[in-house]
């Protein structure tokens, strides 16, 4: 060999090996030639074993978890595929009077879980994701962007496509954006998240699923009449109070926070402890068991304080003071929110049970209508308030199906309250 190599120079080779069509095990000699000037200045043979079997397949499964949080975290609770955006303005005082809106450009974020089985360990995929209204044309108007997504017409991509690789135990996640490209008054409505899991690098589909989602804006409407509202309420709240303080005797004034303590004492501490395994349980119907506490439990109290002491704003002094225990014992992290909570109930069951003769003529079938009524609208008006405050999101058929099923409580106590208290009554004469 006449040339010598004075420099070691690292390389790499690819190669292609035709095997037989048949599965089996077969020795293989591998020779790695390298030739200067037409000369051989290298050559090696490596021997190795060829295994031919069957090709591993794959079978995508794929699950969206909507809405999420950013960090794709979420509550299962909240998983319903409904995105809900509140209306907002930049100008306070303008969107308190209503006058301006403004609709923030984020709606929402969705988790995409990918299982490709045990098998698929570290294996790349593609994921094709497209959003498509209800009639199945591109969602126009709403964009899907990722940190490094190859988004197809970004700016009005409805569609886009990403790369990842599972991990060991052959899954992998994603978060992906919704994002508004115009208001989304006009975006409103319902929509599908198609996916696709393809191989990469490969035209084959591993998998493909279809989530339906729907955008819901909550509109707060004339914030200034809400406002007056509120208002209206925190007024005939301490209004009452203050006129029950001048009308009750001191006796009666102390059968209401008596019964208001006991309330606190067998309903509420016990609620607390229940509801989080009722929602464990029951989730959404967790109402179902705490509300023998909340409804029919609490109402039975109520229902002989106001049948032994028939007098108006006996009920909201019994509700006022249960409500002051609560923030002595328990605080609230927005007394805000809980001060408009005690104000409503107190706007809806006042006028109600004076009405219906609760408060003027001690009517036993009068305080249980009265007060399953209020309890129907004032639940009603909780979970509307909850919806604007807290950009929750209710079916119809399940805030009516809340309503009834409060109400219902509600009556079934104050009965047996009012009963409790007849019999009280003839024990006490007697």
């Amino acid at each position: 060999m006449e040339s010598t190599i004075k420099e070691t120079v690292p390389f790499t080779w690819n190669f292609i090996i035709k095997t037989p069509d048949e599965m089996g095990v077969f020795p293989v000699n591998i020779t790695v030639r390298l030739e200067y000037n037409g000369e051989t200045v290298y050559s090696k043979t490596f021997s190795r074993i060829l295994l031919l079997g069957l090709k591993p397949r794959y079978n995508a499964s794929i699950t969206v978890k909507a809405p999420c949080n950013p960090d794709g975290s979420f509550d299962p609770k909240t998983c319903t595929g409904v995105f809900v955006v509140e209306e907002f303005s930049e100008n306070p005082i303008l969107y308190f009077l209503g006058i301006a809106h403004k609709y923030t450009s984020l709606i929402g974020f969705s988790r995409i879980d990918v299982d490709l089985g045990y098998n698929a360990s570290f294996l790349p995929v593609t994921l094709e994701i497209a959003l498509v209204s209800a009639d199945g044309e591109p969602a126009n108007g709403i964009t899907l962007v990722h940190m490094g997504f190859e988004s197809e017409d970004y700016g009005r991509g409805y569609s886009l496509t990403t790369y990842v690789k599972a991990d060991k135990e052959g899954r992998a996640s994603i978060v992906v954006p919704l994002m508004a490209l115009k208001s989304l008054s006009e975006l409103e409505g319902d929509y599908s998240l198609k996916i696709k899991v393809r191989r990469l690098g490969s035209s084959i589909e591993l998998g493909e699923t279809e989530v339906p989602i729907k955008v819901v804006v909550i509109r707060r409407g004339d914030v200034g009449s809400l406002l007056v509202g509120i208002a209206s309420a925190v007024a005939l709240l301490l209004a009452i109070f203050l006129d029950a303080f001048r009308r009750l005797s001191t006796l009666e004034i102390a059968y209401a926070a008596l019964s208001a303590s006991l309330v606190f004492a067998v309903t509420t501490i016990p609620g607390t402890i229940v509801w989080p395994f009722a929602q464990a349980v029951l989730g959404p119907f967790d109402w179902v068991l705490t509300g023998i506490l909340y409804a029919f439990l609490m109402y039975a109290i109520y229902g002989a304080m106001v049948k032994t002491s028939p007098r108006p704003g006996v009920f909201t002094l019994a509700i006022t003071t249960k409500w002051l225990l609560y923030l002595f014992v328990f605080g609230v992290r927005n007394p805000f929110m809980s001060l408009i909570w005690l104000a409503t109930t107190a706007f809806i069951m006042e006028p109600l049970l004076y009405i219906f003769g609760g408060t003027k003529k001690g009517a036993t079938l009068g305080i249980a209508s009265a007060f399953a009524l209020g309890r129907f609208v004032d639940a009603y008006v909780d979970m509307n308030l909850y919806m604007i405050f807290y950009r929750l999101f209710y079916a119809q058929w399940y805030i009516n199906f809340y309503c009834i099923g409060a109400s219902i409580y509600t009556f079934a106590g104050a009965i047996l309250g009012c009963k409790l208290a007849e019999k009280l009554r003839g024990v006490s004469h007697e």
